[in-house]
């Protein structure tokens, strides 16, 4: 997919979850962009991942922030 098929979507994160996605940003030089598209394709591809974040994602509270 081009990034001109591609939707932009905006996600909350806490500073905890910012602070350790730009820590390995350092480490890796991959940015966060690149990284979170690497889950959500982990999530597509691996049934047992995607059960397992699925059931996090509904226990989690709704909301932004």
């Amino acid at each position: 997919m081009s990034t001109a098929d591609a939707s932009k979507q905006m996600i909350y994160l806490h500073p905890d979850e910012f602070r350790a996605l730009g820590l390995a940003k350092l480490d890796d030089h991959v940015s966060v962009n690149i990284r979170i598209r690497a889950m959500i394709a982990l999530w597509e591809a691996n049934p047992r991942f995607r059960r397992a974040v699925d059931k996090i994602a509904s226990t989690t509270p709704r909301g932004g922030g």
